[in-house]
């Protein structure tokens, strides 16, 4: 399948609703979000944050897809992002991410079942991603939505944590 181009890329906005019945809107990432969306990574992984030039290289990637999750209050808070490359027959989950004060609230899960469904768009076959092994939240997450540890990846991050590789059949 050859990559999308940009107004291919344009899809419409996603209101969903968490655990409260809280609405939030699933749409796509845009430079305007990158100083939040970093922030928001900083706050999460620190010292394994990305850099910005990724998100700006996700951004200019005509196979990688990414979605902000925010609220619909006057604000519009942004609360968490999903990054997904798809290629081929499978979908790789690149960056699943709340903010800190967000996680438990089943919001991870929104995002994750909005990149599924993603993905099953384009007909592929597993998606797959990487998860430290500490990470039992998002594992749990993972699990929960029917993917499975296909590998144990070793000193697999660059502070030397082992991840677990994990795929879910479409």
């Amino acid at each position: 399948m050859p990559p999308l181009t940009d107004s291919e890329k344009n899809y419409e906005l996603y209101v969903v609703y968490d655990n409260d019945l809280n609405q939030y809107i699933i749409r796509p990432l845009t430079v305007d979000d990158l100083e939040t969306v970093v922030k928001i990574d900083q706050d999460t992984w620190q010292d394994l944050a990305w850099p910005i030039n990724a998100y700006h290289d996700a951004l200019n990637d005509p196979i990688a897809y990414s979605w902000i999750l925010e609220t619909t209050t006057i604000d519009h808070a942004i609360v968490g992002y999903g990054m997904q490359v798809v290629s081929g027959s499978n979908s790789h989950i690149t960056n699943l991410t709340l903010h800190p004060n967000q996680c438990g609230r089943g919001l991870g899960g929104l995002i994750l079942r909005h990149m599924i469904e993603h993905a099953r768009q384009f007909s592929v076959l597993s998606m797959t991603l990487e998860v430290d092994t500490s990470n039992i939240r998002a594992y749990n997450l993972y699990t929960k939505h029917g993917f499975a540890i296909t590998h144990f990846l070793e000193n697999y991050y660059a502070n030397q944590v082992d991840a677990y590789m994990m795929k879910l059949i479409l």
